[in-house]
């Protein structure tokens, strides 16, 4: 997805450790976070918080293939938008939306 994202004139930084991740949004000011709801021991809705103190023009999406209730009005409560099990183009709808 993030070579979909760079195609899309969208500056892509892809992360693989909730770290980095939490560590960039300190120097990136991104104008969309895509991650997922469950990063190993963290939470994806960590770093949409931190993406909306952060950048809060950010648009702001997690994914989670379950399409769990609970954490779609969670992710809606943030200012994020659930995508369950996202194509590469259902991101780049969602993104247009």
């Amino acid at each position: 997805m993030a070579s979909d994202l760079a195609t899309a004139d969208c500056v892509v930084f892809a992360c693989s450790r909730f770290e980095e991740a939490r560590e960039a949004l300190d120097h990136v000011q991104p104008d969309v976070l895509l991650t997922n709801m469950r990063l190993h021991e963290y939470n994806g809705l960590s770093l949409v918080l931190r993406a909306a103190d952060r950048c809060p023009s950010a648009k702001r999406f997690v994914c989670d293939p379950d399409d769990d209730p609970v954490l779609r009005r969670d992710a809606d409560a943030f200012g994020a938008t659930l995508l369950a099990a996202p194509t590469s183009e259902s991101l780049l709808a969602a993104f247009a939306a």
